[in-house]
């Protein structure tokens, strides 16, 4: 048992109410990191297999890694547990630029758009390891596309850039924004001569 888990330590896990609340988290963690995240990481993700180690290496000389051998799905982790937990809690809240096309979306919501979109994909062939280029603009779609391309490869586009600014590779499934639909999923490659 570490020291974070004894009764008469602060709650990690609530705001300090006072500086000597803070003062007294920062010291253990600064103390003892390890013990600190080791239960972060249990407390707050689900593992599909155990890590082996908590750390090894340094920051100092680059090499630092943190929970080696573990294995999680992102996905699940920041969409799926909390639509089990509590479907009809918000998840994100999205401002749009235009005022009043913000929305609140659920848990459940969340879930069913990223499994919906998860599956689009895998029609269109799109396997674990591919690489997919994510194109959009700032929308609630954008994090959607990030989720359920969570086990491919992906990259995030700067909208600044015109379609024309980038040639695409042979394999590569790109996602770009469309005025009439939210987003275009398209197998087929983009040509470098299209227009924005």
């Amino acid at each position: 048992m570490s020291a974070f888990n004894d009764v008469n330590e602060p709650d990690m896990d609530k705001i300090p109410k006072s500086i000597e609340e803070y003062r007294a988290i920062y010291t253990k963690l600064i103390k003892d990191p390890e013990s600190f995240w080791v239960g972060k990481a249990r407390k707050l993700l689900d593992w599909y297999q155990d890590f082996k180690t908590i750390r090894t290496g340094n920051f100092r000389d680059g090499d630092n890694a943190w929970f080696q051998k573990g294995r999680l799905n992102a996905s699940y982790n920041c969409s799926d547990r909390h639509a089990i937990q509590d479907p009809n809690k918000v998840a994100v809240v999205f401002e749009a630029d235009e005022v009043g096309n913000g929305r609140k979306i659920t848990c459940s919501q969340l879930l069913h758009d990223t499994s919906r979109l998860s599956y689009v994909l895998k029609d269109l062939g799109v396997k674990k390891g591919d690489i997919v280029c994510i194109y959009l603009p700032n929308i609630y779609e954008v994090l959607v596309e990030m989720l359920a391309c969570s086990l491919e490869l992906y990259t995030m586009v700067f909208m600044g850039f015109s379609a024309t600014a980038f040639e695409p590779g042979t394999n590569t499934l790109f996602t770009f924004s469309c005025a009439a639909l939210y987003s275009l999923i398209t197998h087929s490659i983009i040509p470098t001569n299209i227009s924005p």
